[in-house]
């Protein structure tokens, strides 16, 4: 099942990150990019998560409506299906059975909704802890090695908040290596942290932890990333 308003052949242009779009393929050269719109192929929001208290607020009463109703839940599936489907499928690079992992996640939202608590935090948190359970459940199912698609958009971002030179050819290679040696959960963290823009109180909710253990638990991944490019790019020099 493929993501909605995105064509197979389409050509996707990113005035931020170029090189990341030689692909034609829409499923391929979509993932790397933050920020999508169908309709023009440039760059756009592909969906804001909710950060002001009244965004939230609203979002409350359209999941208390859709409680009531469940015709009503088609407008949390609308506005989260794409962000859940990439990130779904940045876990598995098959997009068949990304389609059918997104559509349990949103079969098991639609189900669980009436025991749904509203917090402080936007509904895509919980959208995400769900897919990341389907997703564990798939790979214990069908015995595959996970899949981990970790871009260069996000090895860009990670760099700066390492303070490390993205220019720089050998770092970015380090990097990418780096992102490639992380485990199955700390890969979630960071893609939810540098890819869905996610805030540490969300990514608490999605990992069950609380907001602090949430935040020191991704600096301690950069820690880890760092060191691993210093620990390269001296033995780079040292060769």
């Amino acid at each position: 099942m493929p993501s909605p308003g995105i064509g197979h052949g389409d050509k996707i242009i990113c005035p931020e990150y170029p090189t990341s779009f030689d692909a034609c393929c829409a499923l391929c050269s979509f993932l790397p990019c933050l920020y999508y719109d169908g309709g023009n192929s440039v760059c756009t929001p592909l969906n804001k998560h909710h950060k002001s208290r009244e965004e939230i607020l609203k979002e409350h009463a359209e999941i208390q409506a859709a409680q009531k109703d469940p015709k009503r839940f088609g407008v949390l599936y609308d506005r989260y299906f794409k962000v859940i489907f990439v990130f779904v499928f940045r876990r598995m690079a098959d997009a068949d059975a990304s389609g059918d992992v997104t559509a349990n996640v949103f079969m098991k939202a639609m189900i669980g909704l009436k025991k749904f608590k509203a917090t402080r935090v936007p509904f895509s948190a919980w959208l995400f802890r769900i897919a990341i359970s389907e997703i564990a459940q798939y790979y214990r199912k069908s015995k595959k090695g996970q899949h981990v698609v970790l871009d260069e958009t996000i090895a860009m971002q990670m760099l700066n908040e390492v303070d490390e030179n993205a220019d720089n050819e050998e770092v970015r290679v380090a990097l990418l290596d780096a992102l490639s040696r992380l485990d199955r959960m700390d890969s979630d963290i960071v893609e939810m942290r540098f890819f869905e823009g996610l805030s540490f109180k969300e990514i608490g909710e999605v990992l069950g932890v609380k907001e602090a253990a949430a935040k020191i638990r991704t600096y301690r991944i950069l820690e880890k990333v760092k060191k691993t490019i210093t620990l390269k790019r001296n033995h780079g020099s040292a060769g």
